[in-house]
């Protein structure tokens, strides 16, 4: 997310934030899961497993992505 360049008040924001947030390692656990549902949702789905993993209802603008996944809570922050 830092890679970007965007508005300097904008990145520090964003940095403000990751200062704040806890941070998941892919484990086995995760990676496992994100291999299974690799095969039956055939995309990229790391942020579906660790939601999955840890039980947490998984937040972001692009739910299409994600509707079919099972067992995944999926919200857009911006229909709250």
């Amino acid at each position: 997310m830092l890679g970007f360049s965007g508005d300097p008040d904008e990145m520090q924001k964003l940095s403000d934030f990751l200062s704040l947030a806890t941070i998941f390692y892919v484990d086995d656990i995760i990676a496992n899961t994100t291999i299974e549902l690799r095969k039956t949702y055939k995309k990229l789905t790391l942020i579906a497993a660790t939601a999955l993993v840890y039980g947490f209802i998984l937040i972001s603008r692009n739910t299409r992505d994600f509707q079919t996944i099972v067992g995944l809570t999926c919200i857009n922050p911006h229909d709250l």
